[in-house]
């Protein structure tokens, strides 16, 4: 509330700004970029192991969490697992998807219930850095982050456009109805003051200009 004026004044919005905001997504669409194209570097070396997985159900412990997988259209379950390479063991969080294991894990995932799943899955690795692993393949992964990162870009690419043909309208509507006539004798003739049927009179004699 303006306490001056006495009128509400609405709080700016984010998508008030639409530079700022596309600036803002572009930014995010780039980070998603970055790691598809980390990700794409990864798959031409990538490693393979087993590596034991636990899927936590237990209240007691940590609810499954589940995702809708772009690049594969299925189902996944976000899980736990550890794996050893060289004799160093590593562990790691990540989502495993429905169509990656046998029919016998895949029904055991879809039921609700408190006891923790526990089976063996192929884990992806980096070989000069097995820190760097996931549950899926690497091309995979980098194929989902570039379609993630594809919505954030698209909608700031959205907002410039809405923002640029604002502003051609606003400049248009400003030239159709911003003009003002002056006669010969210095008098100001704004368009919505001029009676049509002296338009012609006015419009004749000398025309100072439209400013």
């Amino acid at each position: 509330m303006d306490f001056y004026s006495g009128k509400y004044r609405r709080r700016p919005l984010f998508f008030d700004y639409p530079l700022l905001a596309s600036l803002f997504l572009f930014a995010i669409g780039g980070f998603g970029i970055h790691f598809a194209m980390r990700d794409a570097a990864l798959a031409r070396t990538e490693k393979t192991t087993e590596a034991t997985v636990i899927q936590y159900r237990s209240t007691a412990h940590r609810r499954s969490r589940r995702q809708y997988s772009l690049a594969s259209s299925s189902v996944e379950y976000r899980c736990s697992y550890n794996f050893s390479v060289d004799g160093e063991s590593y562990s790691n969080t990540g989502y495993i998807s429905e169509l990656s294991v046998d029919d016998s894990i895949r029904e055991e995932l879809r039921k609700d219930t408190d006891v923790p799943l526990k089976f063996s899955a192929t884990v992806y690795y980096d070989p000069s850095n097995p820190s760097t692993n996931a549950l899926t393949e690497f091309g995979e992964e980098s194929v989902n982050q570039y379609r993630i990162a594809a919505l954030p870009i698209g909608i700031g690419v959205m907002l410039i456009m809405l923002a640029v043909l604002g502003a051609v309208l606003t400049a248009t509507n400003k030239n159709v109805h911003g003009g003002i006539v002056v006669d010969d004798q210095g008098t100001v003739i704004y368009p919505d003051k001029i009676d049509p049927g002296e338009q012609g009179s006015a419009d004749n004699p000398t025309k100072i200009g439209f400013l």
